[in-house]
């Protein structure tokens, strides 16, 4: 096993709860530095006792199934807990953890902004944002994170990383489900611009039916951006449909 810098505190055993796309994706990641455990609670309920003995327990289910599996942990999670959320969004999900979970464990609210498609061929790099006060021991998972792993952290409210996710994630995302849609084709005369499109959505659209859910719908900060885009959009296709020149009032 890779041995820890000696200037980041070694981190316990670990438990990943949802064996999902990202689930199993963390479990490989992080089992080359830490004990890791993976827990499929829908298969197997019982499992949840186990978690007793893990000081840091990484929830890697959809915003949606947040709030059962908060219920069903909270009985086996021992004073001291560390509870690490990496949901796409961060508003939400923090306000059910806290109406749910036990006051003796501390929560630590993260997002990976990768997966096992565009970490493939490695995390270095790549970030992860914190949005969780900038103490222990989120401090502590954050130094294992970036010497370790080698990602890139950044800090920010859970209020301004749901608005910056509107953009980053609400779009592309949607952008990246329309053009699923139209089964775009490999050209010959694909340019640059053109192959980013192509580009972006082998990166998005394969991405699960609950996760797009969460990153356009269940974020409260994307549905004002989404709107704008589909409004500028109608817009500018009634201009080139119409055979309209010049740009006017933007409309639905």
């Amino acid at each position: 096993m890779p041995s820890t810098p000696a200037s980041v505190p070694a981190l316990p055993r670990v438990a990943i709860v949802g064996l999902g796309a990202f689930g199993r994706f963390a479990q490989r990641l992080l089992s080359r530095h830490l004990p890791v455990v993976g827990l499929d609670l829908l298969a197997d309920p019982a499992a949840a006792a186990s978690l007793a003995d893990c000081p840091v327990v990484v929830l890697a289910v959809p915003f949606a199934a947040l709030a059962g599996l908060a219920e069903a942990i909270a009985p086996h999670l021992s004073p001291g807990c560390i509870v690490v959320d990496v949901c796409s969004i961060k508003q939400r999900p923090m306000a059910v953890l806290r109406q749910r979970l036990p006051a003796h464990v501390a929560l630590v609210a993260t997002h990976p902004l990768f997966g096992p498609h565009s970490g493939r061929d490695g995390v270095a790099g790549l970030k992860v944002a914190f949005c969780t006060p900038r103490q222990r021991p989120g401090t502590r998972i954050a130094a294992f994170l970036r010497h370790c792993l080698g990602l890139k952290v950044f800090w920010l409210t859970p209020a301004d990383h749901d608005r910056q996710m509107a953009h980053v994630q609400g779009l592309s995302h949607l952008i990246a489900r329309a053009l699923s849609a139209m089964d775009l084709p490999d050209l010959t005369l694909g340019t640059e611009s053109y192959r980013h499109l192509v580009t972006m959505r082998d990166l998005l659209a394969t991405d699960s039916p609950e996760l797009f859910r969460t990153i356009t719908r269940d974020n409260a900060e994307a549905a004002a951006v989404i709107a704008r885009f589909a409004a500028e959009l109608n817009r500018l296709t009634a201009t080139v449909l119409d055979g309209r020149g010049g740009s006017g009032p933007a409309t639905c």
